[in-house]
């Protein structure tokens, strides 16, 4: 799973592969911190190459639908970014 943008890098080559990379869970808080991996490409990623961008962002449980004592899964996750502005527009791959 994974989210197809095009999103410029500092190498002047637009990351258009990005996945999450690890996500640290913090329940007395209800949240959580997403760390995302920018690549070339899904291809590039499938060759281990290195990503090009890194990024983290915080969501809130009530961001993922969460009510109660829920798990964030994946696909809550993936749902998240795309409604916020910097992945608007993006596609599931």
């Amino acid at each position: 799973m994974a989210l197809h943008k095009e999103i410029n890098t500092e190498f002047g080559v637009p990351a258009a592969y990005h996945r999450v990379a690890s996500v640290q869970i913090y329940y007395l808080d209800r949240c959580c911190d997403v760390y995302l991996s920018g690549y070339l490409s899904a291809e590039a990623r499938g060759e281990a190459k290195s990503p090009m961008l890194s990024s983290q962002t915080r969501l809130s449980f009530d961001a993922l639908g969460l009510r109660g004592d829920g798990e964030p899964t994946r696909a809550a996750i993936y749902d998240a970014l795309k409604s916020m502005p910097e992945f608007a527009g993006a596609i599931d791959v």
